[in-house]
C-alpha cells in the first residue's frame, strides 16, 4: 500500500502526522502508537511533497533537526521518498533540504547552489514495483533558479523529457 503524507498545514509543525504527541518534541515519547497516519496502515513508501518540518531552517535548524528525529522511527524501515515544496524555495531552506535528503536517488548528476555541490535531489526519479515516480520541484520556477545555477529550469524540462521517454521504453517492466 503507498500512503502519501503531506505536511501542508500550520498546525502540523513537525512529524504530527506520525505521533502527534510529539510533534515539537525533541524525541518521541507518546505511548498510544494507534495515533498517526503511518501507525494507522502499513506502508510500502511514503512520499512526501515538500515543506517539511514547516521549516526546516526555523530556529537555526533545531526544528529540522526535530523532524528528522521524529520521523526516524518509520524512515529507518521504509523507503521515506521526497520532493521540494514551496516551503524549500529560500537559500537557507534549500540548503537544509539538499543536505537532509541527499541520499535520495539522485539520476541527475550534481546540483551547483550558493550552498556547494551536492548530489540533484530537486528532481529525480525512481521506479518501485510496477510504478516509475518522478519528482520534480516546481519552486525552480519561483526561487530556487535564482539560488544558484541559472539553467536549473531547463536542465528540470530536459530531464523530465529523457526520462519520460526512457520510462516510455520500459514499459514492459514498468507500465
Amino acid at each position: 500500500m503507498l500512503l502519501s503524507v503531506s505536511l501542508t498545514l500550520e498546525s502540523i509543525t513537525i512529524a504530527d502526522s506520525l505521533c502527534p504527541d510529539c510533534a515539537d518534541a525533541d524525541s518521541c515519547t507518546c505511548t498510544n502508537t494507534s495515533l498517526g497516519v503511518v501507525s494507522e496502515r502499513a506502508a510500502d513508501m511514503i512520499l512526501h511533497l515538500g515543506d517539511f518540518a514547516y521549516d526546516f531552517n526555523s530556529e537555526g535548524g533545531l526544528k529540522g533537526d526535530y523532524f528528522m528525529q521524529n520521523i526516524e522511527a518509520i524512515a529507518a524501515y521504509v523507503p521515506y521518498m521526497v520532493s521540494v515544496g514551496n516551503h524549500e524555495n529560500a537559500a537557507e531552506s534549500l540548503a537544509q533540504y539538499t543536505e537532509r535528503f541527499r541520499h535520495m536517488p539522485s539520476n541527475t548528476g550534481m546540483i551547483v547552489s550558493s550552498n556547494g555541490v551536492a548530489p540533484n535531489n530537486w528532481f529525480y526519479s525512481w521506479d518501485a514495483g510496477l510504478v516509475h515516480y518522478v519528482a520534480i520541484s516546481t519552486e525552480t520556477y519561483f526561487g530556487i533558479n535564482s539560488v544558484g545555477d541559472k539553467n536549473t529550469c531547463a536542465k528540470q524540462f530536459a530531464f523530465l523529457q529523457q526520462d519520460l521517454a526512457k520510462a516510455n521504453a520500459n514499459r514492459d517492466k514498468v507500465p
